[in-house]
Formats: C-alpha cells, structure tokens, sequence
C-alpha cells in the first residue's frame, strides 16, 4: 500500500508541475504579445521588426518550445505510472486481500480509451503540450516571416535574431519528433507492461 501510496503522490505532483508550467508559459505570451502590440501601437510595425525589440519573437518561440518538452516528459511519466499502478500494483493488492481491487483504474483507462477513439481530434485541440506547440509554431513562423519580409529584422540585433528563428525552428522539429514518440509510447505501454509481468 505504501508503494501504492507514492505513486499516486507522484501522479498529483506531475499533475501540478503540468499546470504550473502551462500558467508560466500563458503568462508568457500573454506578456511578450501585449508588450509587442503596445510598441508596434506607439512606434509602428518597423521599429517593432527592425528593432532589437523583435529578438523576443524567435526567443518566446523557444521557451515555448522548452515548455512543450516539459510538458510531454510530464505526461508520459503521469501515464507510465498509471500503467504501472494498473497493471502491477492492483493485482499484487487484490491478490493480498483476496478481492478485486482499484477498479477505478481500469474503468478510467477504458472511459479514456473510448473517449479518445471517438473524440481524438476534439482532445487534441484541448491538449496542454499540443496548445504549447501550437503557440511556439506560430510565435516561429512570425520570426520566419520577418526574417524574409524585412530588410534589417532586429536592427543590429540581425545575427541574433537569425540564429535564434533558425533555433526556434529546430525545436519546433524535435518537439514534433518528441510528441510523435510520446503518441508510440502510449501505444506500446500496455505491451511493454504485459512484457514486464510475464518476465516477473
């Protein structure tokens, strides 16, 4: 039961760092754009690309980026462990007290599986880390566009802002890669579970 009892512990503290992390990353872009709208307000579109100002495009894109990875190691660490208490600590319980026990984590792990065959797409677009790559590809593709738009983009800051949108779009790659892993995890860590007990 111990044992029982720091998994479930582990779950809520993954939980909590995903929403920290996600409140951080929205507090982020909504202070990064609200700073560029009132500069491009009161200084106009060049100054803001021209200006050493646009390096926070492709740097917001990165911490974006940063935050995404946090949230994938979260969320695959939060279903392993769901894995784990499901499929090797409930029968090592029920077996104890002679009763089947903690069902809840098999009917919550079959409500999710339905609900993600029939709504995949809706949960997608309400998915933490899929929100996170989304606002880091756009913040991305911005720093792209400007770098091709404008003559000087970020002024003197033009080698930075280059390197930083070249970076921003290499993360972009890896988290996409990342997320694609994580989706084959998800799909494989049933198996993997099943593996573990029969050698066990």
């Amino acid at each position: 039961m111990e044992e029982l009892k720091a998994r479930t512990e582990a779950i809520r503290h993954r939980q909590d760092l995903e929403h920290r992390n996600m409140n951080v990353a929205l507090v982020l872009v909504t202070s990064v754009t609200g700073y560029l709208v009132v500069y491009a307000s009161s200084k106009g579109l060049p100054r803001l690309f021209e200006g050493e100002v646009a390096l926070l495009i492709p740097v917001t894109s990165l911490l974006l980026s940063t935050f995404h990875l946090r949230q994938l190691d979260h969320e695959v660490n939060i279903a392993d462990y769901g894995a784990y208490v499901r499929s090797v600590l409930r029968p090592r319980i029920a077996q104890l007290v002679g009763r089947d026990v903690l069902q809840y984590e098999i009917f919550i792990d079959e409500v999710r599986r339905s609900r993600t065959r029939r709504l995949a797409g809706v949960l997608l677009l309400g998915n933490e880390a899929f929100q996170l790559l989304v606002l880091s590809l756009v913040a991305a593709t911005l720093s792209l566009i400007t770098e091709i738009t404008w003559s000087k983009p970020a002024g003197d800051g033009g080698t930075a802002f280059t390197f930083s949108t070249g970076l921003a779009l290499l993360f972009i790659v890896v988290s996409v890669w990342q997320t694609r892993e994580m989706v084959r995890h998800y799909r494989t860590v049933d198996r993997v579970v099943e593996s573990w007990r029969e050698a066990h």
